[in-house]
């Protein structure tokens, strides 16, 4: 299924099922993946030769670089190193205060990586170019732009709900409907209304393709044309890779391939309030919209910014009297309910450990009992409690990461590639949960550490 749970761990146990992000497949998704979208929207050569890993451009807000922060402690970066190469990670950085602390290949290959859901958090800066510059208000129904909505209930539907996912749009059982389509905008204007727009959270990856469209539209060129004009040719992101459906439109769910090294850069870019270098590419408004602000509507396993996750202190996660009372209303057998009985009450701050614990419990590595009576009803896990926000990141599955944290300065980006196989997909502990809390640890006094699970 496509659509994100109203919960937790499930995001993580099914993430193959999900496959949210999933390149297309066959020899035009092939095409997509080695190859750069021209002005035009169709594919064209990358040529561009590899940059240097992390020039030390600047990126960082007058008023950041006044800021008191803590060093990271050695020990704990090696540890964070050493779990990065262990959970097959194809690059790791770490820059603090705009200086390079770590940047580590583990594998031969220097070229841009998939990014998956980072695409989205990526179209929510260029939207906010258009913004800036007038040209879009996140108050706008899409219908301005796409009239065919005009006359139906779907021109409820604002810019704003689609940075939100709170679009109501049917999001369709599996993204392998988006990838058989041959417009990927067009299939999210005929998609029905699932909620009225702005009174419920579902993750939109179809919302994200007709956000990718908006800003063609609105910017009267490419959506590859916008974001190079907007970010990467500010930043000098000259390396990337783009799919695109069969009309040529790039795709909003996922696509954007990049360098590492370009995506810390985005990093510094939020870190400097919109500011790199000399620069300002985005108003510092709006980079608070995105990353600190808490969306309308939120799923209630991890705090949401506009198609940005706001990053907690802590996450704690307990199986409690009221989360039993629900599974057991919506009809769990009470034999799976005995089952998790030893965990109740039990705070877990690791996505990967409250895993292992439940895995324990009913001594299955796929959780297939939990899966098919707990998640595929769209019960929650746990009740979920959090910190105050330190940050914000971009996520996309397999473990991809960028990861800011303004007050401690820092910058960090997890690559990895898919893998060949589905069994390693579906490896939990290879997708690092947890990457963006060892992030917020790396600051932390030693004895103030948590062992890691």
């Amino acid at each position: 299924m496509s659509r994100l749970p109203a919960l937790g761990i499930a995001l993580l146990i099914t993430a193959a099922a999900c496959d949210r992000d999933k390149p297309a497949s066959g020899p035009a998704a092939a095409a997509a993946t080695e190859t750069a979208a021209t002005p035009s929207g169709r594919a064209a050569s990358a040529v561009t030769p590899a940059a240097p890993l992390l020039p030390e451009a600047g990126g960082f807000g007058d008023a950041a670089a006044a800021d008191p922060y803590r060093a990271v402690d050695p020990n704990t970066l090696a540890r964070l190193r050493a779990e990065a190469q262990s959970t097959a990670s194809d690059a790791l950085i770490v820059r603090q205060n705009g200086k390079a602390l770590l940047e580590v290949w583990f594998s031969p290959r220097h070229t841009p990586i998939q990014s998956m859901s980072i695409t989205k958090s990526v179209l929510a800066l260029v939207t906010g170019c258009l913004v800036d510059s007038g040209k879009l208000r996140v108050e706008d129904s899409v219908a301005t732009l796409y009239p065919v909505w005009k006359d139906s209930s779907k021109n409820k539907i604002t810019i704003g709900h689609l940075l939100t996912h709170s679009s109501g749009l049917d999001e369709g059982k599996s993204t392998a409907q988006i990838y058989r389509a041959k417009s990927f905008v067009d299939q999210a204007l005929s998609s029905s209304l699932g909620s009225e727009p702005g009174t419920r959270y579902e993750y939109g990856n179809r919302a994200a393709n007709l956000l990718a469209g908006v800003i063609a539209r609105a910017s009267g060129t490419s959506t590859e044309q916008a974001t190079k004009q907007c970010l990467f040719e500010p930043l000098g992101i000259t390396r990337f890779t783009w799919s695109v459906d069969s009309r040529g439109q790039a795709h909003g769910l996922a696509g954007l391939h990049l360098l590492p090294e370009d995506l810390a850069k985005l990093g510094e870019l939020v870190l400097g309030r919109g500011r790199y270098g000399e620069r300002q590419v985005l108003s510092a408004a709006w980079i608070e919209r995105i990353t600190r602000t808490p969306a309308p509507i939120e799923p209630p396993h991890k705090p949401m910014a506009w198609l940005w996750w706001r990053l907690p202190e802590r996450t704690e996660r307990v199986i409690d009297a009221g989360v039993l009372a629900k599974w057991t209303a919506a009809g769990v057998p009470d034999a799976i309910v005995q089952r998790v009985a030893p965990l109740k009450d039990k705070p877990f701050d690791s996505s990967i450990g409250f895993v292992q614990a439940l895995r324990d419990v009913f001594g299955d590595k796929s959780l297939k009992l939990l899966s098919e009576e707990v998640y595929a009803k769209k019960l929650p896990d746990a009740r979920y409690s959090f910190g105050r926000d330190v940050g914000t990141y971009a996520h996309g599955s397999l473990g991809q990461f960028l990861v800011v944290v303004p007050e401690q300065k820092l910058v960090a980006v997890r690559m990895r590639r898919p893998p060949k196989t589905r069994h390693e997909r579906k490896d939990v502990e290879k997708s690092f949960p947890d990457f963006p809390d060892r992030v917020v640890a790396l600051t932390r006094p030693p004895a103030a550490q948590r062992p890691s699970p």
